[in-house]
């Protein structure tokens, strides 16, 4: 058996550094990131986080494709209803109307990251691609190198995570912010909706009654029935959160005093447009809680990042004397992380 594999094994001998060493020499010849260059970038970016973005670069001369020639770079608005920001490169010096270079991707596809923030990275002697999940910049999807040919590689991607901190207002609230961090408050939880709410929202644009309640929400000393509203809109990136309005004869409310007291305590804004009433608000898709402590009705109102690209929000609200007042208010700290390293770059 022995006799038998001697052959293969000096084929592979001589085959294996023939291969390597054509492989060294594209590397050499596209100036690709080694692989040591490809991991220091990437930790760099994970440790700096939100502070790499003094080295980010909008607009401006780079050496775009790392071809050794300076380029005019950009960062262009996306057409489309979804937008974000897409990166683009031209000859120094060329026409704004003329056509940026064409950038294809090498070994994986962009919308697996699907991206609506992005900017220019000099690190070293190369320039490379920063991709983020929106426009804010805080969250980092993948980092990419365009080299000479044109070929846009994957270098790495990354993950986040956020730390929150949350924190009262007035000393007077510390002990509720305190519960609420700890998971010690009891929340109401709204019945379901019945069939005689089918078209109580028939005059707010992509909203149904998901549910009721009955709450003191003006801290007033009666309970008022609430209608817990679902907004789902599949437009431009799409949008959806839960939100409580109150009902007059069978249908939700869109004047009145109390009705605006209700809508600004969790940052809902209602726009009357001929026949429809169109909502606007966090499109985080989180739904605000009401809970009792000591008499008083407060509003959780906690969502992760807004798809336009807000921060997490968290806050305690409560509305007394018609007026609406904070609480509570968290502030989040993100980290980011490596994920994984591009194939070419393991």
């Amino acid at each position: 058996m022995c006799s038998r594999l001697l052959p293969v094994i000096v084929a592979l001998m001589t085959v294996l550094p023939a291969a390597l060493g054509a492989q060294e020499r594209v590397s050499s010849s596209l100036r690709l990131p080694s692989r040591a260059e490809a991991h220091a970038i990437c930790d760099m970016v994970a440790t700096r986080g939100l502070e790499v973005g003094s080295m980010l670069v909008e607009h401006g001369g780079l050496d775009a494709n790392n071809d050794g020639v300076v380029d005019d770079v950009t960062g262009a608005m996306r057409e489309g209803t979804m937008r974000g920001e897409d990166l683009a490169f031209r000859p120094r010096g060329a026409a704004k109307a003329s056509p940026p270079v064409d950038v294809r991707p090498k070994d994986f596809q962009p919308i697996d990251y699907f991206p609506f923030g992005a900017r220019w990275l000099p690190y070293d002697d190369k320039v490379y691609t920063l991709y983020f999940e929106a426009e804010d910049l805080r969250y980092p999807t993948h980092l990419g190198y365009i080299a000479a040919d044109n070929d846009e590689r994957l270098v790495c991607d990354f993950d986040h995570s956020e730390r929150e901190t949350f924190n009262p207002v007035r000393d007077a609230d510390a002990a509720v912010c305190r519960a609420v961090a700890a998971g010690g408050v009891r929340y109401l939880a709204p019945a379901d909706a019945q069939d005689a709410d089918a078209d109580a929202a028939a005059r707010r644009w992509n909203s149904r009654v998901a549910g009721h309640v009955s709450v003191d929400y003006a801290n007033t000393g009666a309970a008022t029935p609430l209608a817990l509203v679902a907004f789902r809109s599949g437009a431009g990136r799409g949008c959806e959160f839960d939100y409580f309005d109150l009902t007059v004869g069978g249908t939700l409310a869109h004047a009145g005093d109390a009705h605006a007291l209700l809508l600004k305590l969790q940052d809902v804004e209602l726009s009357g447009q001929g026949e429809l009433d169109y909502t606007s608000g966090r499109c985080d898709g989180s739904r605000p809680r009401w809970f009792v402590r000591d008499g008083v009705t407060f509003l959780d109102i906690a969502g992760g990042p807004d798809v336009r690209g807000e921060e997490p929000f968290h806050e305690v609200r409560l509305a007394r004397n018609g007026q609406v007042e904070t609480a509570c208010r968290g502030s989040f700290a993100v980290s980011w992380t490596v994920k994984s390293m591009g194939p070419g770059f393991k």
